[in-house]
């Protein structure tokens, strides 16, 4: 959109002179570990940075992940996708509680010696939060492959330390390197706020890229798929 820009960061060193000319796309990359516009402007995310446009003031808050329009918050793109039905959630989030019992109880035998589980209640109240502790943890290794391939991105645009490998992070990585490989993408930024004042939402982007001389907005999943709402995401 003519009024799109990119903001310059002291810490990117990439500018977009002429955004009406450029087109983004889509691109979503699932590495599989666990479960998974107009007016638009961008900034770097750091801590509580600030910028000024005009007379009005966007500010990120990082450390509560909150978008500020002057002292009125903004909407998280993530927020307006949960108001949207998960059926693929719920079934795992059941399936993680059988799994709990079948794991956790003793095996035994019905009146009419049918198979069955004998589970305490203490079995089944661990059953009930089986889904949130997997969840977490998933979660925690996802928000470690995505800060690995941003030093990564980051290193490969600007310079720097290139990340360590990680044992418990191979899969995710070695994932995101090989598609580097066959792709051979030129990364233009990373980990950029976006904001519309005039639809009154805000979010962060993984990456911008360019990929056989198309410009794509990338996102990165660490699920074991790719669904419905993670392109309304990219859309957002």
């Amino acid at each position: 959109h003519p009024r799109s820009r990119i903001i310059q960061s002291t810490r990117c060193c990439t500018k977009l002179t002429n955004p009406a000319s450029v087109r983004l796309r889509s691109l979503t990359l699932s590495l599989g570990c666990g479960p998974e516009t107009k007016g638009t402007e961008y900034m770097k995310k750091e801590q509580e940075k600030e910028i000024v446009d005009g007379s009005t003031e966007f500010r990120f808050d990082e450390s509560t992940h909150r978008y500020y329009m002057g002292d009125k918050q903004m909407t998280g793109v993530t927020t307006i996708l949960g108001v949207l039905a998960k059926p693929a959630l719920i079934q795992w989030a059941a399936n993680q509680a059988i799994e709990h019992i079948e794991k956790n109880s003793k095996p035994g035998f019905t009146d009419s010696q049918e198979a069955c589980y004998l589970a305490t209640i203490t079995d089944l109240e661990f059953a009930r939060k089986a889904h949130a502790q997997k969840r977490d943890k998933s979660a925690d290794i996802g928000t470690a492959a995505h800060a690995w391939i941003e030093q990564w991105i980051n290193a490969s645009m600007i310079g720097g330390e290139y990340p360590k490998s990680k044992p418990e992070l191979a899969l995710m990585t070695g994932n995101f390197m090989q598609w580097v490989a066959e792709k051979r993408p030129k990364f233009i930024a990373s980990e950029k706020v976006v904001y519309s004042v005039e639809h009154w939402f805000a979010g962060t982007l993984d990456f911008i890229v360019e990929v056989d001389g198309k410009t794509y907005l990338g996102d990165i999943k660490t699920g074991n798929g790719i669904y419905q709402e993670m392109w309304f995401q990219v859309a957002g």
